[in-house]
């Protein structure tokens, strides 16, 4: 049981220090919110221009989208990056609470273990909410980006060579691809999971050496 207890403890607080150094999920997903509101406006702006071909117009327009297409995809790469990060947390955090509750089976006496499990179980709950927050701002980045893509193409499609805005690095097919550079079908591709990050020896030493004994009843961790 206190062995168990105490590798809870160290798997929570892995979690908390990866948590620290991943990019914030809030700050993540608002700024594919707002990349997709330019993307969205863009798509719009485009309309407008398609419809009245205007050549200076339509040029205006690409120009627009290549801007907004530029920040969406930067914005939906650092929400994947994000994405995995917190995942790789839940992972952990998952795992803590099992050993929390591994302890409370074998010692019933012990509450922390109880505890310390129902409090590991809060902290997920808050970081699945964070992933689904990501996961929608992701979904409508990448609608948003298909779309931009096709205007893009039709835009370029009406523009006479010789009007032509110049291309960029990388420009050619960029229309064709989803979020993180992959096509729209790839989209869904698994993550990776189940791999826990390698500690040395003595750093595993060092982090259990900071922990208290489970029989001390000093190891409670912190509600919040």
């Amino acid at each position: 049981p206190a062995a168990l207890f105490n590798l809870g403890h160290a798997r929570f607080a892995q979690g908390q220090e990866e948590l620290k150094k991943a990019e914030d999920g809030g700050k993540a997903a608002s700024r594919a919110r707002r990349a997709t509101a330019q993307a969205n406006a863009a798509n719009q702006t485009a309309d407008a221009a398609l419809a009245s071909n205007d050549v200076k117009r339509m040029v205006d327009a690409y120009r627009q989208g290549r801007g907004a297409r530029r920040e969406l995809k930067a914005a939906t790469k650092a929400v994947q990056q994000a994405m995995e990060a917190h995942a790789s947390v839940l992972l952990k955090w998952q795992r803590a609470a099992d050993d929390f509750r591994s302890a409370a089976e074998l010692n019933p006496a012990d509450n922390h273990a109880r505890e310390n499990a129902e409090i590991v179980n809060r902290h997920q709950a808050r970081l699945i909410d964070q992933i689904r927050d990501m996961q929608q701002a992701l979904a409508a980045a990448a609608q948003a980006q298909q779309q931009l893509g096709d205007k893009m193409k039709q835009l370029r499609g009406r523009i006479p060579a010789e009007d032509a805005p110049p291309g960029e690095a990388g420009e050619d097919g960029e229309e064709e691809e989803g979020p993180y550079g992959m096509r729209p079908e790839m989209q869904e591709a698994p993550g990776r999971t189940g791999e826990e990050q390698r500690m040395s020896p003595e750093e595993a030493g060092q982090m259990l050496a900071a922990l208290p004994l489970a029989d001390d009843h000093a190891g409670r961790l912190d509600p919040e």
